[in-house]
C-alpha cells in the first residue's frame, strides 16, 4: 500500500475500538473524499490490509478489521451491556423531556 494511502487512513476520524458479534475487533470512520481517491486507486490493497466499506443509511463508513486478536465472549457481553445502558439513559432523558413538555403545555392551556 502506498505511503499516501496509509496517511489518508491514519487521518480518518476513527471510532473507539468495538467488538462485532463474531468477536472480531474493529473501528470505523466516515469515508472522506481523500479516502475515496485512495480507494479508487488501491481498492484491493486497502481490502487486503483489513479494511472494508459499508453504507449505513446515507453515510459510507470505512471499517478497520486489521486487529486480528479475537475478543472474548465476556468482552463482547460487557460492551453490549454498556451499550444497552447508554440506550436506556438516552430513552429516559427523552421521556423526561417529553413529560416536561406536556406539563408545560398543560400549564399554558390551564392559564388560558
Amino acid at each position: 500500500m502506498k505511503e499516501n494511502t496509509k496517511k489518508i487512513l491514519e487521518q480518518l476520524s476513527w471510532s473507539s475500538p468495538a467488538i462485532a458479534k463474531n468477536l472480531n475487533r474493529f473501528r470505523k470512520a466516515e469515508a472522506s473524499d481523500d479516502f475515496w481517491g485512495a480507494w479508487k486507486e488501491e481498492k484491493e490493497n486497502i481490502k487486503n490490509a483489513g479494511f472494508s466499506v459499508y453504507k449505513e443509511g446515507n453515510i459510507f463508513y470505512v471499517f478497520d478489521w486489521s486487529n486480528k486478536i479475537k475478543a472474548t465472549q465476556e468482552e463482547f457481553d460487557a460492551q453490549e451491556k454498556e451499550r444497552e445502558a447508554k440506550e436506556q439513559q438516552k430513552f429516559l432523558r427523552f421521556k423526561d423531556s417529553y413529560i416536561n413538555e406536556i406539563r408545560g403545555a398543560r400549564r399554558l392551556s390551564a392559564k388560558q
